[in-house]
């Protein structure tokens, strides 16, 4: 691969702001055994340079865990059967990391399958018990005239059924 192509550095420091799609073009239309090399030069690369996230959106993907993935999918989609099987695991997968982990697994067309934050607010079974009481009180400060009104209610619906 012809290194003014594709530059590591330049693409993994400023990630957000390159081109990004044509980086991705390049990728796509460079042969495996090229792939191969590029993915070791970047595995390297990535061991002596700082790393950053690639999206605000993917904790935990690294500008060059990103470039590592769009290279392994690429590779990926040239075998059908392999990527057959891998679309066929994918529903599972996806549903496994938003029940277990919270989050959802995004099929990108250039990047596979990434791990994303949900947008909305997360469900009470993957939330700290700090955070579930600083919920409970919220919705309390809020609701605090019904939460009484009901208590009243309720109570008063008690005592009229104990009375003989």
């Amino acid at each position: 691969m012809d290194s003014k192509k594709f530059d590591i550095d330049f693409v993994t420091s400023h990630f957000g702001t390159c081109d990004l799609g044509h980086y991705i073009r390049v990728i796509q239309s460079t042969s495996t055994s090229e792939l191969r090399e590029l993915r070791a030069k970047i595995i390297s690369h990535e061991r002596s340079h700082h790393t950053q996230l690639a999206f605000s959106n993917t904790p935990g993907l690294t500008t060059h865990g990103a470039l590592l993935k769009a290279i392994n999918y690429t590779i990926l989609k040239r075998s059908r059967l392999r990527h057959r099987v891998w679309l066929i695991f994918l529903s599972p997968r996806q549903w496994l990391a938003r029940i277990l982990s919270g989050m959802t697994l995004k099929k990108d067309p250039n990047f596979g399958a990434i791990y994303t934050r949900l947008n909305h607010r997360k469900s009470v079974l993957h939330m700290s018990l700090d955070e579930t009481g600083r919920a409970l009180l919220t919705f309390a400060a809020a609701h605090w005239k019904f939460l009484i009104t009901t208590v009243i209610a309720i109570a008063a619906i008690v005592v009229e059924w104990l009375r003989p």
